[in-house]
């Protein structure tokens, strides 16, 4: 494991004053603006004091960004201008690389990033002294806040994840280097923090952060530090690592969705509130099973029987649990069709000391079969996305259901797709208050559509198209409907379940680029193939919508208005005339220049939002020199025999 960012025990001596006004003497040609413009926001500069040799007399931003190297280092003449910097460096006493003055203004970020490789694990260390600094700045290591104060020296782990932000009055300053590593610079770490770094992971370990995952409040920011450290371990079990380009690894086609990469199926274990419910589900579960064999009464304890489908690298969200089952006489069935997943699991497997307890098959789990007599009491799999699109969790399902007891159960419970006026903030909250009939106010749920649970998968499974193939009516609503969202939200098991917002699973991702009329239908079908999907069929609610006669009235008796209404709010659909109302253009435009109003600004209006025609008519009223009914009787002698 890596040494974490950290103070180092070294105590600096220099007049941090008498510094700063030696800073004060540089001229600007020495600074220059940091190179990397996509990892921050707002002022970041850089001062070089040591530069390769080759660059001694280069250009300052070669200098203060030419820094990864194994070349010789000289000090720049800058440094002779700076007698307390040149004490202060002596002080370091590792060999030195690159030195640098780093100066963040007021109000900049520095955005998440890593320097690859700039860890002393790969022997190099970068060092800060904080020169010039506030309570306001906040510096992130691998999530966690440094408290970093003038004069203190600090090792960064830069190959971890780490970020800056100024939200003090003043500038940030920071002498920033990078050494050698050697006996010294050791010698000034906490002694518990080596020991950890060089020690490797146990099952010990996980077991310790499995409990502490179990037993937290379900918080997003205090639970992401815990399954870090465990996404490190199996890392380190494994040589799977998250910060792996996602290129160098494959999806699958597995014709009844996509089995995506090892990599990416990793990525979901440092999703905390997810994989915590999950295992929480999974215990919660097995325990239920265990109860009722015991209830049974009966002297011999049937052993536990487990299939998990698609498994990951890691099988993250069963098997930190299976070290404390031991006494429990369980079986797990793993399935997975990536063999790199099977050898990562397979030393997960050692490292646990459970292989004897586990048989895996690298095989796809939208096809697989046990022998003839084996059924099971618990089937786990969590192989979607959102909205059920794309990934094989549905044929996962509806093929693996068959296998099951009985009285068997599946994980995810029951995986909930549903069509909501107005954008929910939480779904189960919604359920609490009774709120899914209330159309008085959005948001409110308009429809359910597929609820993948152990009884639809068997329907699907027997071919019924019913669970797949969904209609519902549009509500009475004023004006147009343009949008509705789709959500998804799951009952994992029991009382656990993931709400919106939660997991990246549990999403409300808007349809949009439609226009719809109360008690219009909308048709959705759930589509299995290489990538799952749903096709919808929208209404089209201004197919059924005419251009109104020009001698049509308005409400307070205007013509023309209602023509033009009905036209222009026809501009953003596929039935908008163009050419056949280009001829009516000059019209449209002696008309607004009647009531002093730019004909442009109609277009903008009748564009956002759909207004109705009173709502048109009353804006209309607002922008117009007039509207006494004297001037709409003079318009309507012009405008009447158009």
């Amino acid at each position: 494991m890596a040494i974490a960012s950290q103070k180092l025990d070294t105590l600096l001596s220099f007049d941090a004053e008498k510094l700063k006004r030696e800073l004060l003497t540089l001229a600007d040609e020495y600074w220059s603006d940091h190179v990397n413009a996509d990892v921050y926001h707002g002022e970041w500069r850089l001062l070089p004091l040591r530069a390769l040799a080759d660059h001694e007399n280069a250009n300052v931003i070669l200098q203060a960004n030419q820094i990864h190297s194994n070349g010789v280092w000289v000090n720049l003449p800058v440094l002779e201008k700076l007698p307390v910097i040149n004490e202060l460096l002596s002080q370091i006493q590792a060999p030195k690389k690159s030195v640098r003055l780093m100066m963040l203004g007021k109000g900049a970020k520095i955005l998440p990033h890593r320097d690859n490789d700039l860890c002393i694990e790969k022997q190099a260390a970068r060092l800060h002294i904080p020169i010039l600094t506030a309570a306001e700045v906040q510096f992130y290591s691998d999530g966690k806040p440094l408290d970093m104060k003038v004069g203190e020296l600090w090792y960064v782990n830069a190959n971890l994840e780490h970020s800056v932000i100024n939200d003090s009055e003043t500038e940030r300053l920071h002498l920033v280097m990078d050494i050698q590593p050697n006996d010294w610079l050791m010698s000034q770490f906490d002694e518990a923090s080596l020991i950890t770094s060089q020690t490797a992971p146990t099952a010990q370990c996980l077991a310790e952060l499995t409990k502490k995952l179990l037993q937290g409040e379900k918080d997003f920011v205090a639970l992401m530090p815990v399954v870090k450290q465990m996404a490190d371990i199996y890392s380190a079990w494994t040589d799977i690592v998250l910060d792996d380009d996602m290129n160098n690894w494959d999806d699958i086609d597995t014709g009844a969705g996509v089995a995506i990469s090892p990599l990416q199926a990793a990525k979901c274990q440092v999703e905390p509130i997810r994989t915590q419910t999950f295992l929480l589900a999974n215990q919660a579960a097995i325990t239920d099973i265990l109860a009722s064999r015991l209830s049974s009464g009966e002297g011999y304890i049937e052993p536990i029987k487990i299939l998990y489908a698609g498994t990951g690298p890691w099988g993250s969200i069963l098997t930190p649990l299976l070290p404390g089952l031991k006494k429990v006489p369980v079986h797990v069935t793993c399935l997975d069709i990536h063999p790199e997943n099977v050898t990562a699991l397979q030393k997960v497997l050692q490292q646990l000391d459970v292989e004897d307890r586990v048989t895996i098959h690298c095989a796809d789990a939208t096809k697989w079969c046990p022998p003839e007599d084996h059924r099971f009491d618990l089937l786990i799999s969590e192989t979607m996305s959102g909205f059920l699109c794309r990934e094989p969790q549905v044929t996962i399902f509806s093929h693996l259901q068959q296998f099951l007891k009985p009285d068997g159960k599946l994980i995810p419970e029951n995986i909930r797709t549903s069509i909501w006026m107005g954008e929910p903030a939480s779904v189960f909250d919604a359920e609490k208050i009774g709120s899914f009939g209330d159309k008085s106010g959005l948001p409110f749920k308009l429809a359910d559509l597929l609820h993948l649970n152990r009884e639809t998968a068997a329907a699907i499974h027997r071919g019924e198209q019913e669970p797949l193939n969904f209609e519902f009516e549009l509500p009475e609503v004023q004006g147009i409907i343009d949008r509705f969202y789709q959500v998804t939200d799951i009952i994992v098991y029991k009382e656990h379940y993931l709400d919106l917002q939660q997991s990246s699973l549990c999403t409300a991702s808007a349809r949009m680029h439609f226009q719809g009329g109360s008690g219009d239908i909308v048709k959705y079908r759930y589509v299995i193939n290489e990538a799952p999907v749903w096709e919808v069929q929208l209404p089209d609610y201004f197919a059924k919508q005419p251009v109104l006669q020009a001698d049509e009235k308005s409400e307070k008796g205007l013509v023309y208005l209602p023509r033009l209404w009905s036209k222009y709010r026809l501009m953003s659909t596929p039935h908008y005339d163009a050419q056949g109302l280009q001829k009516e253009f000059e019209q449209d435009v002696a008309f607004c220049n009647f009531f002093e109003i730019p004909c442009f600004n109609i277009m903008n209006f009748m564009t956002n939002g759909y207004p109705t025609l009173q709502e048109f008519e009353d804006w209309f009223s607002r922008q117009a020199n007039s509207y006494e009914q004297i001037k709409i009787e003079e318009a309507n002698k012009l405008f009447m025999s158009v």
